[in-house]
């Protein structure tokens, strides 16, 4: 290959490395942080977005591991960025640290080649792939990671950043480079710990280029400095004391503080019932998750940029490169792979953005390579060889990027994406002055999280935390140190008190009944406010107009804007809860067209399909339709709400075999899914099984010893069986944990009566009346029993 006069295509080392790097770097960022800003959010958006806007704000606490550095950059962020709200900075520092990614992986790929197109190629597929650029619009840690990724790749190859490895002055000392990478590494450990998996990467890449000995030499001090990067962490507990507005764990107490960093007050990672054909089928989809970023061009640059690494570079290099990539990526699928989770890709793609910029310099090499190919051919041409090479890759880079922006910018677009700001507003604007709100799960806290601490909204709302987390309210205390049958029982005492504290002005915006709706009673979608009280529900307090959107003073819900996924996915959710009030209200017919807008709104969205279902059948007994969609939902997202649901249909017309295999497929889904377990049961019951019944019922039980209702059904089997005085222990276990149940004591008494104990049978026959006096089947047992 010979030399070129093009600057822009030469691979020998400028005279003056630092200028067209420096160019190069600018250019990059300039170019993908003016694109984002285009497509950037303007408030809050869906997932933790408004819990870190929130904590970064008032620099306190979020969930698990509490990811101080980032709340600290946050927080800067706040106080240094002279306009915007709080929303918008923190938004931007994601621009900032997604656009300084793709500068930097531009810079990488220079310093390797000295080729100005396929270095800046590279950033520019990185900052234009499809979930990057997405990200790159709101406040998440998951566009500043990869940037701590890319400068510990700069930092470990030693020297400046700004030069080719031909111009590279040796000016730092290995003991130095190794003290850096190690600060950084630990540093990013508190944006997110996925940068644990970079470390087997991180030290082939150092020992293979400082020696494997002065490696060893050097570990401890390098721990010392990991320790140092990590050490914000301990501004963690220092916070708790001073007791900040977002306040997540009581981490002032050692204990909490180690369960709040590792996860444990959290999540139960890594894996719950792992599976190698869920990890193989999950693997084929990550597969196409990478397929999804970028055009078929750009995939086929990848293999060459492989081979122009290992032909050029050290195989330590090489390798620690493929590192970089590969165990990230298998870490993610690992921990990931659980049964019993109901998404992978969706909201968890995100964790596979760490592999996305390894993928970009891969593909910036594959243009290097090509060039090379291309110069090969020169020869041939008689004038111009090296033009020849230059305009080849150019032409290529350039189609490439074009097409990743053209195939990608109306998905990554969160320029509209007011809705979670409008919907959180709408809710809580709707509820009377004085009310009392309680609030159980992610989605609906953390929206309300940042219109409490950073808009100051409705300060006359008593907001409670109903699993005590976030909010420091009634239910935290009283859960310490409690099983999960008693927690639930306080819980309950506590919301009873709440009631009669905020007499009619008592609301619950729950997340966890909507993940696991049944046949018997319309689904709450999450964030949904409704009143304490169902019976005075449309009288006292009329529920939220939820179409009355409004963000500010200008209402938002435009679908015919060019609106993202996640926005037309927030619009149909606004859409069905509206619908369900309208059922509430009797109004049917205006259900039906709201139902038809959330299909309309979001075709494609699982939840939809899943909840229109739900709502056909339940409300217009539509079992065609509900089947339909349902099913369409199955293939969307497979999952044993899913097919629990599709089986119930199917029970309830009378097919019973086709019900009993999609109960199946839910168990096969996760094993202890209470759900298709109690319809299981009911298949057998309908045929005449109670044995095989009574099996499933007593695996019920001791799995979910909590639930009341499966110690009643399991009481009646057994008195089908005529096992009366084990009817009654039963019956006794669904009394002790809802003592309010009156069906609970009827049954109680018809065991006892079966038993002959007839004193108890009186009795609780009499407190099954007392707790339903209009129910006749209670009043006519009494009079029975009565008699004997």
């Amino acid at each position: 290959m010979g030399d070129s006069p093009f600057p822009f295509s030469a691979k020998a080392a400028p005279s003056r490395p630092d200028e067209p790097s420096l160019t190069l770097a600018a250019f990059s960022f300039l170019v993908a942080a003016g694109a984002y800003l285009f497509t950037m959010a303007p408030s809050i958006y869906p997932g933790d977005s408004p819990e870190f806007t929130a904590a970064a704000h008032v620099l306190g606490i979020p969930h698990p591991p509490g990811y101080a550095h980032y709340v600290f950059l946050g927080n800067l962020a706040v106080r240094l960025i002279p306009f915007g709200n709080v929303a918008f900075r923190l938004n931007l520092l994601s621009v900032i640290g997604a656009a300084m990614t793709a500068a930097l992986v531009s810079l990488l790929i220079f310093r390797w080649t000295a080729r100005f197109v396929p270095a800046l190629a590279g950033g520019l597929l990185l900052a234009f792939s499809k979930d990057f650029w997405a990200q790159s619009g709101s406040a998440e840690v998951y566009t500043v990671l990869p940037l701590f990724l890319i400068l510990l790749i700069h930092i470990s190859l030693g020297g400046s950043i700004f030069r080719t490895d031909d111009g590279e002055a040796a000016s730092s000392t290995p003991r130095f480079v190794l003290c850096m990478a190690s600060f950084v590494w630990g540093y990013a450990t508190g944006i997110h710990y996925f940068i644990l998996f970079a470390l087997p990467g991180g030290l082939l890449l150092l020992g293979g280029r400082y020696g494997w000995k002065t490696l060893g030499r050097s570990l401890g001090v390098m721990t010392l400095c990991a320790a140092a990067g990590w050490s914000l962490f301990l501004l963690i507990p220092v916070r708790s004391i001073v007791s900040p507005p977002l306040n997540w764990g009581e981490t002032f107490r050692p204990d909490n503080f180690l369960k709040h960093i590792f996860w444990s007050t959290y999540t139960k990672r890594p894996v719950q019932g792992f599976s190698w054909i869920q990890a193989a089928s999950r693997t084929m989809d990550f597969v196409l998750l990478c397929a999804r970023q970028w055009p078929i061009p750009v995939l086929i640059l990848i293999p060459p940029g492989i081979l122009w690494l290992f032909r050029n570079r050290s195989m330590a290099e090489s390798l620690s490169l493929v590192a970089l990539a590969v165990i990230p990526a298998a870490a993610a699928i690992f921990l990931l792979n659980d049964p019993s989770r109901e998404q992978f890709f969706g909201n968890d793609s995100n964790k596979f953005l760490f592999v996305f910029p390894i993928l970009a310099c891969m593909a910036g090499l594959g243009l290097a390579q090509a060039e090379e190919w291309a110069d090969r051919l020169g020869p041939r041409i008689p004038r111009y060889p090296a033009l020849f090479a230059a305009v080849v890759v150019s032409i290529l880079g350039a189609g490439c990027v074009v097409m990743t922006v053209h195939g990608n910018r109306q998905a990554a677009d969160r320029s509209s994406s007011l809705a979670l700001h409008a919907y959180t507003l709408n809710l809580v604007e709707a509820l009377p002055e004085g009310s009392g709100l309680a609030v159980e799960g992610d989605i609906p806290t953390f929206p309300l999280l940042y219109l409490r601490y950073v808009e100051e909204d409705r300060p006359d709302l008593s907001v409670y935390g109903r699993f005590g987390i976030l909010f420091s309210t009634d239910y935290n205390a009283a859960d310490q140190g409690k099983d999960g049958v008693a927690r639930e029982r306080i819980r309950l005492q506590i919301d009873n008190a709440l009631v009669r504290r905020h007499t009619g002005r008592m609301f619950y915006s729950i997340q966890v009944e909507d993940y696991a709706p049944s046949l018997d009673h319309l689904p709450r979608v999450w964030g949904l406010v409704y009143a304490a009280d169902n019976d005075a529900r449309n009288d006292a307090v009329p529920p939220p107009d939820l179409l009355g959107i409004r963000f500010l003073r200008d209402p938002i819900l435009r679908l015919e804007v060019q609106a993202d996924l996640r926005t037309r996915e927030l619009a149909a959710e606004t859409y069905l809860m509206a619908g369900f009030q309208r059922v509430a209200a009797g109004r049917r017919e205006e259900a039906k067209i709201l139902v038809e807008k959330a299909l309309e709104a979001a075709p494609d969205h699982y939840w939809t399909n899943f909840r229109a279902g739900v709502l056909r059948y339940t409300v217009w007994n539509d079992t065609a339709g509900a089947g339909k969609l349902l099913e369409k939902a199955s293939t969307i997202l497979p999952n044993e709400f899913v097919f629990n649901a599709l089986g119930a249909i199917r029970f309830r017309s009378g097919d019973l075999d086709g019900a009993e295999a999609d109960f199946r497929k839910a168990l096969e889904m996760k094993k202890a899914f209470l759900a298709s377990s109690m319809n299981l049961a009911e298949i057998r019951i309908a045929r005449g099984m109670y044995a095989q019944a009574l099996e499933i019922l007593d695996e019920a039980s001791r799995r979910h010893p909590e639930m009341p209702n499966v110690w009643s059904r399991r009481g009646q089997v057994q008195g089908f069986l005529g096992r009366f005085d084990a009817a009654v222990r039963s019956f006794d276990q669904a009394v002790e944990l809802a003592p309010g149940d009156a069906e609970s004591y009827y049954l109680r008494a018809v065991a006892e009566a079966a038993a002959g104990k007839m004193e108890a049978s009186v009795s609780d026959a009499r407190r099954a009346v007392a707790l339903s006096p209009g129910y006749p089947a209670y009043a006519g047992f009494l009079s029975k029993v009565s008699k004997r």
